[in-house]
């Protein structure tokens, strides 16, 4: 039986982890994709071809890591990488891919105990897809347990009793696809602006760091900190929030029960919403329950 690889939720973190701070994310297991193989060529073979182009031309040493003769001979045999991941919506479909084609193909070089070695890798992997990768995404999907990552080179596994039970978690589906590097890119531009940086260094980071250490701890408290959180995007993040979830955030704002964030870079695809009590009510957009590990 070919082994599946889980997709992700980045709770805590998005874009943060890019200025070194903390991140925690934990696998979504009601996504997923494995390998599998088909004579004809489809959109997934030619993705593939094009990602073994780019590994095989980099500078990067990808050839002392990965099998790349193997992985160029199971192309011409016909493997895809199959899925249910739904692609630009901030829960890891590269990362899922990444993952697969590292699992399939690494060579004895590889320390798969290493694990800042093991991130920096996928970060050059799923480089391809987004231009720039912190390797957290693959890191889930590979380990298929909650990753934090508490700042360049310091990597923790958790166990899957890490994922707080005190809340209900939430997908909501904006319907609408985006591409990662062009939100990272436009982080980074604002990452230029002295007060955009400040507010995120001095108000944001802080915020993260509570929200990991009470989810870890399943401090009781955590729903609150979500919260402050979730105030906090919505004050300094409105450039990475369609016009109709900003909407439905801005009358979050004073609701007890729940609390919406981004779920990765934002800009379309997915939101979470955090919730006390399970959401009944019709918001405005279909939600789809986290399954917990």
């Amino acid at each position: 039986m070919l082994r599946t690889y889980p997709s992700k939720a980045l709770l805590f973190g998005e874009y943060t982890v890019i200025l070194g701070s903390r991140a925690l994310a934990v696998p979504l297991k009601q996504f997923f994709g494995s390998w599998s193989y088909h004579p004809e060529h489809n959109q997934s073979h030619h993705l593939l071809s094009l990602l073994y182009k780019y590994m095989a031309d980099s500078a990067f040493e990808f050839r002392k890591y990965i099998n790349l003769l193997h992985f160029k001979s199971e192309l011409e045999a016909g493997l895809y990488f199959e899925s249910n991941i739904p692609q630009g919506y901030g829960v890891g479909s590269s990362g899922a891919l990444c993952a697969a084609i590292i699992d399939h193909f690494k060579l004895p070089d590889l320390d798969e105990n290493n694990l800042v070695i093991l991130q920096s890798i996928m970060a050059q992997v799923e480089a391809y897809f987004h231009g720039t990768s912190s390797g957290l995404d693959p890191m889930v999907s590979y380990q298929q347990k909650p990753i934090v990552v508490n700042g360049p080179g310091s990597i923790s596994i958790l166990n899957d009793s890490s994922f707080c039970n005190s809340l209900h978690i939430y997908l909501m589906d904006t319907g609408v696809p985006r591409k990662t590097e062009l939100l990272v890119d436009m982080f980074l531009d604002f990452l230029k602006l002295k007060t955009f940086k400040l507010n995120l260094e001095t108000e944001i980071c802080p915020a993260v760091d509570l929200c990991i250490d009470q989810w870890i701890n399943n401090d009781e408290n955590v729903f609150s900190s979500i919260k402050l959180l979730s105030q906090l995007q919505y004050a300094h993040f409105h450039n990475f929030v369609p016009l109709k979830v900003m909407r439905i955030w801005s009358e979050s704002l004073s609701n007890d029960n729940i609390a919406i964030k981004l779920c990765g870079a934002g800009g379309g695809g997915y939101f979470l919403i955090f919730a006390k009590n399970p959401v009944v009510e019709d918001i405005g957009l279909s939600l789809i329950k986290v399954e917990k590990a």
